[in-house]
């Protein structure tokens, strides 16, 4: 008997080296992506016969859909759990960081050894897997209230997947960065170190960008915080690095429009583009978190 699958398309987006265009866009995505990309959208599932899909029709229409504004890469997710698939995308009261990592999984895993992980992974209610192609064989999303508990969460991924490579990237959901406030109601509010990679076009206004930081994070932190610039070479030209500030007092500049967005007025004129990396110290490892 021919399965019956579900296949949505994960597009991870950027914007940047545009200049004014992007300053009137209200939403880049249903999630804000806090690192290389800027964001992602989900597709709505599609429910199919294995054989009766056309993926490369699907994925040409989703692409006649952007505005020629927006850089895109879609990943293609394939499950037959349909159910527990639906069950995680629209149960989004209590967990709304997410984590998506692409795997590559050791060529000496059998299919049906990572179909039995990706059903034990489905089962948690914390994540969701899928077949893919492309560069990775498996890509599962991780959701979470606690940054380092997403971080423990992917560790554990590697070595139940046996991983060759992991590539993760770390999103929150857009609604909830409306204010500071509203973070905090969400997510656990960590101290988080902070290092910006940017690629400079105004020097001047970089460092005005950098005053604006240092207040933002000053006034939301209860204390002074003194940013350290070093001058870097190669694709950056700068690395600015925050310490031990909490990570809501973080999320609330990627809000669309706010500081580390490119449709912020300050940030247009100071940056091509910033790259975000948000560190946390290792904690105890947290082995039960996916079972």
């Amino acid at each position: 008997m021919e399965k019956n699958i579900s296949i949505r398309i994960l597009q991870l987006k950027n914007n940047f080296y545009w200049d004014n265009i992007n300053t009137k866009r209200e939403i880049l995505g249903a999630y804000c992506v806090i690192g290389y990309f800027d964001a992602f959208d989900i597709s709505e599932e599609k429910k199919v016969k294995l054989t009766d899909f056309n993926t490369w029709d699907y994925l040409g229409k989703l692409t006649s859909q952007l505005d020629g504004t927006v850089n895109c890469r879609m990943l293609v997710c394939v499950t037959e759990h349909q159910e527990e698939d639906k069950r995680f995308w629209e149960n989004q009261s209590d967990d709304s960081l997410f984590f998506i990592t692409m795997v590559r999984v050791s060529s000496k895993m059998k299919s049906d050894k990572m179909n039995d992980i990706i059903r034990k992974l489905a089962k948690t209610q914390k994540c969701i897997g899928y077949f893919s192609y492309d560069y990775s064989e498996i890509i599962v999303v991780t959701k979470t209230n606690k940054y380092s508990d997403g971080i423990k969460a992917v560790k554990k991924l590697r070595k139940i997947l046996g991983a060759v490579k992991t590539y993760t990237v770390f999103a929150v959901m857009e609604k909830f960065l409306e204010s500071y406030e509203s973070i905090q109601k969400i997510i656990v509010n960590e101290k988080i170190c902070c290092r910006l990679h940017c690629m400079v076009k105004d020097y001047k206004e970089a460092e005005k960008f950098k005053l604006e930081l240092e207040q933002h994070m000053s006034n939301r932190n209860g204390r002074k915080i003194k940013i350290h610039k070093f001058e870097t070479f190669g694709e950056y030209d700068w690395l600015m690095e925050i310490n031990s500030i909490s990570i809501c007092s973080m999320f609330e500049c990627y809000k669309m429009k706010n500081l580390l967005t490119h449709s912020n007025n300050i940030y247009n004129k100071a940056f091509f583009n910033i790259e975000s990396e948000i560190l946390v110290e290792e904690g105890e490892e947290n082995d039960s978190y996916l079972d």
